[in-house]
């Protein structure tokens, strides 16, 4: 069944010819569901500190303001957020 349901991810992405991540061009994560995002993400949000909820709340509003304002590289968004859960965690 794994293998099924992994052909049935993969052969599509295939079939589209994706070329190599170019100047502007993120390859296949353009083409990753939007659902299948927030479900990796979403969670991981309200789990990072279970005597804390407001840590990776911060955490994935800060991501959230980061990816919304559009200047920053993806790398920036992931340091900031993480700096920003550890400043919360320590006050």
């Amino acid at each position: 069944m794994g293998f099924i349901t992994f052909i049935l991810r993969v052969f599509p992405l295939y079939l589209l010819k994706i070329k190599p991540v170019e100047q502007g061009n993120n390859g296949f994560i353009n083409f990753l569901p939007l659902s299948v995002l927030c479900a990796l993400t979403i969670p991981g949000i309200f789990k990072v500190d279970d005597t804390d909820p407001f840590v990776g709340t911060s955490a994935g509003l800060t991501a959230l303001l980061l990816v919304l304002w559009g200047k920053m590289p993806f790398f920036g968004v992931i340091c900031l957020s993480v700096l920003v859960a550890l400043i919360v965690k320590l006050i």
